[in-house]
């Protein structure tokens, strides 16, 4: 019986340990996954058309964008969670 109470109590400490480690982790990445679907579906809108003014648009933007790198890093960098 005491081996069981004991297993109880380490079990709800455990838990409690383990909520507040993902409730730590979790808030800031929530944040950041936001942030990121809003920018993908932000991209997708972008890339959809294939014609017209959205596209040379696109062009020239992903043109510029590629000539600045650390622009590029700082993207990628962000996109990998660094």
């Amino acid at each position: 019986m005491y081996f069981r109470i004991s297993s109880v109590v380490c079990s709800a400490k455990f838990l409690n340990v383990a909520r507040g480690l993902q409730e730590e982790y979790e808030r800031p990445r929530q944040q950041a996954n936001i942030s990121m679907t809003a920018a993908l579906n932000g991209l997708k809108r972008v890339f959809e058309p294939q014609t017209g003014l959205t596209a040379r648009i696109r062009s020239i933007g992903l043109g510029l964008l590629n000539d600045v790198p650390f622009a590029k890093d700082k993207i990628m960098q962000y996109a990998m969670g660094r």
